[in-house]
This record gives structure tokens, sequence and C-alpha cells, in this order.
């Protein structure tokens, strides 16, 4: 069990080392401004914009108000929807699962790593 433990660690970690170019080549590009950048969360976090072929409205699927209240009508789900676009616009964290995936070229749910950094913030240094 120790062994499989270190083996998933000294992978993660590998994962990791490699996704480092992919935050160097976002943060180089010119950063969008934040009206632009909350736009493209909107439409990313809406209930009923969801399209598989971009990838625009993974975030609004996954919630609770895309089944439960997909017009945003209860106070409940506008409040998500707020928490979603604020998520969506927030510098991403150090460790996220995409990292890896982006740095091997490949796409998550339909988007690029240019397509799915231009909506965050650039990151803290």
């Amino acid at each position: 069990m120790n062994k499989l433990l270190l083996a998933a660690g000294a992978l993660i970690a590998a994962l990791s080392l490699l996704s480092v170019p992919v935050a160097d080549a976002a943060s180089k590009k010119p950063s969008r401004s934040v009206a632009a950048r909350t736009a493209l969360c909107r439409a990313d976090c809406s209930p009923a914009k969801f399209d598989q072929a971009t990838g625009v409205g993974i975030h609004g699927i996954y919630r609770s108000y895309h089944k439960n209240d997909p017009h945003l009508t209860s106070i409940d789900g506008r409040r998500q929807y707020a928490e979603c676009v604020k998520h969506c616009t927030d510098p991403l964290p150090a460790v996220y699962v995409q990292r890896p995936i982006f740095a091997m070229g490949m796409t998550w749910f339909g988007k690029t790593a240019d397509s799915c950094l231009s909506c965050h913030a650039p990151q803290h240094k």
C-alpha cells in the first residue's frame, strides 16, 4: 500500500512539473479585460448555454441550478451562479486537475489551455 501511495505521489509530482510550461506560456499572452473575462464566465456558468463542441457552458451543467433552476429565478440559483462566475474569473489555484492534461496538449471537455485560461485572472507571482 505504501509503495502504491509513493508511486501515485511521484506521478502527481512529475505531472505537475510537466505543466509548468503551460502556465508560463499563458502568462506571456496579453490578458483580456475584466469585462471580457466576466462575459466569458457568465456564458460558461449559464445553465442554458452548454455547447459540447466548444465547451462553453461547461461550468453551468454540473451545478445544481442546471436542473433545479435553469432560468435562475430562485435566490439560491442566482447565488450559485454568481459564485460560479466569481470562481471562473479568479486566478487558478497552484494545483488543479486540468494542468497536466493541458501540458500534454489534450483538451478538457472541448476546452484547450488557451480557451480555458482566457477567463481566469493572471496568476499571482
